[in-house]
């Protein structure tokens, strides 16, 4: 779900360099999903953001694959950070909200406003 024009830079979103960034270059929102491995509820979503301010929305899925649409009703998408976070560059603690007995494998970082670099993700345990 990405709709950044330049796909080569995705992985350092999550490479543990914050020297490295991903950019999304277009206005539109959009984002990238990551795949925490088995289902779990995460307290919180770590950011390292690099730029200028821009805002996100963090949402959780609990299908088996990563469901294809953006987000909204019926898109598989579950809003987990209830509401955009407006974040600047450094590092950024985003606490997480699950429904009753919700459990996520599937995280996307939704940016829905400004041209976003992205210098690293985590999802935090405490």
């Amino acid at each position: 779900m990405n709709d950044s024009s330049d796909n080569s830079g995705l992985d350092n979103a999550w490479d543990q360099d914050p020297k490295t960034v991903w950019h999304k270059t277009t206005s539109s929102p959009g984002g990238i999903w990551l795949d925490a491995g088995s289902f779990g509820a995460y307290p919180a979503f770590g950011l390292y953001a690099a730029g200028p301010s821009y805002s996100v929305h963090i949402y959780g899925s609990n299908y088996n694959t990563p469901p294809t649409q953006a987000p909204g009703p019926g898109s598989g998408w579950t809003d987990l950070s209830k509401g955009d976070v407006t974040v600047s560059a450094g590092r950024h603690r985003i606490d997480l909200t699950y429904p009753s007995g919700f459990q996520a494998r599937f995280y996307l970082l939704w940016i829905t406003s400004g041209s976003a670099g992205v210098a690293d993700t985590a999802l935090l345990t405490g």
